[in-house]
């Protein structure tokens, strides 16, 4: 400011008064003053939501979209099954509360490989959550490669090769089983009191199977049938030139002939394998089996057939006749509900409509007409009536019917799916004619109908006409791998 200013001539101050006639035309002056305190900066730092974190945008109620991960050289297979994992809550959380065992994964133990690979998904997950660029998951990349070597292989020229995203997701879940034990106990529960499974994996992933097998051969007629329980982590649905729904191709392969030693027959003989869901997991995972083995060419095919699959499954044509009386109850309450629900919104599209016809008849021409011939009269010495405080609207259009929500259960109940209903959750995709090549994506349910493509790095926002598309049937990208949520109630 200019108040604190001041001007020099030879070392002497210059006054407003002073005498100026030593100045001459090329004299030297000196400005010297002190600048005024910086201004403080605003005790609430601004912040942009593009500089939020995903957590701290979620926090603040902003659209936090969420981010990719970067190709590392074909790697999408690894990407699409992370994105997939990483969708389920649970497993996340797990995830967040593994302390890495950093002695043990020092050492030669065959137990540090598995640590190995958590210690990198958690660092891998808890990167997806905070950041707001897409992801570099070298690390995850470089630990998955060195505990699984048969996924560093590389071609001929040295670049690495592509792998099938069944293979990783296989791979990486039998891992993280080795690895993720500590359950969540409901509340007033006791560490040493038992928990619901062995592992985190196979609580939400792992269901059973009742498998019957008979011989269909001649001369075994009276060999008993054969009753057994299987575990499975996700189911086949077969592709044949029959199959045109994913309904079809699950019962194919759940019904199928297996060869099997014969006590009667003494040697492998034709049986035919029935199998049943027994105990339903919380998250069901679909295989479709889109690669086979062509025995004549000596090569691996894609099959393209285009096989249908809804968004919403019920589960329970794939289950035994006891787990379905199991299940009726919660099913029976579920659509009541559901039909309690479509019953309020009619009669309150119904109150809407009729409101609409009574505002509308008071106000046709031919009443007003009638009313003013009768009572002429009275309404020139009457008052004019008000009117009316609340008028109904005079054009109604009946809402669409509210989308059906479905939320989660608790997964620590002994049942874990008490409706035998799923929501598709997540999808990987494969892209391409080629079965050793191609490209995988996926595809993650944030909302209601709001889903996210993950084409490694590239997110984009898409619905579920979307989803249905992934059907097969060309050069479009085709389900490959399914992830469906338990849901046991609705929002």
């Amino acid at each position: 400011p200019v108040e604190r200013q001041k001007l020099l001539f030879k070392g002497k101050a210059l006054k407003e008064d002073g005498d100026l006639a030593p100045l001459t035309a090329g004299a030297t002056l000196m400005l010297m003053g002190s600048a005024d305190a910086l201004p403080l900066a605003p005790a609430p730092q601004v912040r942009f939501v593009e500089d939020l974190s995903r957590a701290e945008a979620k926090k603040a109620g902003a659209d936090a979209t969420p981010v990719g991960l970067k190709n590392l050289g074909n790697t999408c297979y690894l990407n699409s099954v992370a994105q997939m994992l990483h969708s389920i809550p649970e497993l996340n959380g797990a995830l967040q509360r593994y302390v890495p065992n950093e002695p043990l994964m020092r050492t030669q133990s065959p137990n540090a490989p598995p640590h190995m690979v958590t210690a990198a998904a958690k660092h891998l997950f808890t990167s997806l959550d905070g950041a707001t660029d897409a992801v570099l998951p070298a690390l995850f990349v470089h630990t998955f490669r060195t505990v699984l070597p048969e996924f560093a292989r590389t071609t001929e020229q040295g670049s690495p090769m592509q792998h099938d995203a069944d293979e990783a997701y296989n791979g990486m879940i039998s891992l993280l089983a080795q690895t993720l034990s500590e359950l969540p106990r409901e509340e007033g529960q006791a560490r040493g009191e038992p928990t619901p499974a062995s592992n985190l994996v196979a609580q939400l992933l792992r269901g059973t199977l009742e498998v019957r097998s008979k011989c269909k051969e001649p001369g075994a007629e009276e060999e008993p049938e054969r009753v057994a329980t299987e575990s499975f982590t996700k189911l086949m649905c077969n592709i044949t030139e029959q199959i045109n729904f994913m309904h079809d191709g699950l019962l194919a392969g759940l019904d199928e002939d297996r060869e099997i030693f014969s006590s009667t027959l003494k040697r492998d003989a034709l049986y035919r394998k029935t199998a049943r869901i027994s105990e339903l997991p919380p998250y069901l995972c679909v295989h479709f089996v889109r690669f086979c083995w062509k025995k004549r060419e000596g090569v691996r095919a894609k099959i393209l057939r285009p096989v249908k699959f809804p968004l919403v499954l019920d589960a329970t044509p794939y289950c035994t006749d006891a787990l379905k009386a199991q299940l009726q109850p919660h099913r029976d309450a579920l659509r009541e509900e559901r039909n309690r629900r479509i019953a309020a919104q009619k009669q309150q599209l119904e109150a809407k409509l009729a409101a609409t016809d009574a505002h509308s008849a008071s106000t046709s021409p031919a009443t007003s007409t009638a009313t003013a011939t009768s009572t002429a009269t009275a309404t020139s010495t009457a008052p004019a009536p008000a009117a009316t405080a609340e008028a109904a609207p005079m054009d109604v259009e009946a809402p669409a019917p509210a989308p059906t929500r479905y939320v989660a259960p608790s997964f620590l109940a002994p049942q874990h799916n008490k409706t035998g209903t799923y929501e598709l959750s997540a999808i990987v995709a494969h892209q391409g004619r080629s079965a050793e090549g191609g490209h995988y994506l996926a595809w993650v349910k944030y909302g209601l109908d709001t889903w996210y493509k993950f084409d490694d790095d590239d997110v984009t926002r898409c619905h579920d006409e979307d989803i249905l598309k992934l059907v097969g049937g060309g050069d479009w990208p085709i389900a490959y791998l399914l992830l469906y949520r338990s849901v046991d109630r609705l929002e």
